[in-house]
């Protein structure tokens, strides 16, 4: 838990100014990262099953996404050594569709935003499914994982991993692991592992025995 808790997400909390440069590879995947998880969230925003509360809480934290998504691109931009002012505009557009409720069309924005910087997961494709993987993400899933997603203190709103991992896109689901713990400003954390931990996870995630996490 600990090591969990000590990877604050920096960029959340308006820090961004103390971080050390990036590299352009960090950086892209951070925007790419940041780009999909946007756009995913959009996509619950408007579906009409998605229940009430869930779609407050899908626009706080799209609104929070937001406050920092040009500091984020800002950095790609500054790995990269050149301005990047077609991305800079698309997320003025986001904001302006975001901020006029216009949801459906912020989708479509967002969609087309998080095609075109999508982040590498080519680690992670294909997936080769190990006994030592599964036995790995189970228990990075059983330590840092399952009391919040899984125990009193999800309180419904943590998503149940395992049924996530089945039903969104798989580059998305893979976004969602690179972020970390993507919450609001009080809740977001960074992600903690590698990206050897993160193919553990996914493996476990999509073909382990749920049962076996205490399901």
């Amino acid at each position: 838990m600990r090591r969990l808790l000590t990877v604050c997400a920096l960029f959340a909390c308006g820090l961004a100014g103390a971080l050390p440069a990036q590299s352009a590879a960090a950086a892209d995947r951070e925007l790419g990262v940041q780009l999909a998880l946007i756009a995913g969230d959009a996509s619950m925003l408007v579906d009409p099953a998605t229940p009430p509360q869930r779609r407050v809480a899908l626009s706080a934290r799209i609104r929070s996404s937001l406050g920092s998504l040009g500091m984020t691109a800002r950095r790609a931009a500054e790995a990269e050594g050149r301005a990047n002012p077609d991305l800079a505009a698309g997320i003025r557009a986001l904001r302006a569709l975001f901020a006029a409720g216009d949801f459906a069309a912020f989708l479509r924005q967002a969609g087309r935003l998080a095609a075109t910087y999508a982040p590498d997961v080519s680690y992670f494709e294909p997936l080769a499914v190990t006994p030592a993987r599964l036995e790995a993400g189970r228990s990075i899933y059983r330590q840092y994982c399952l009391g919040c997603h899984e125990g009193p203190r999800s309180g419904g709103i943590a998503p149940d991993l395992f049924h996530m991992a089945r039903t969104v896109p798989r580059k998305e689901f893979l976004a969602r692991l690179l972020g970390g713990i993507y919450g609001d400003r009080t809740t977001g954390l960074a992600n903690p592992f590698s990206d050897e931990e993160l193919a553990s996870l996914a493996a476990y995630f999509l073909n382990g025995d749920a049962a076996a996490a205490g399901k």
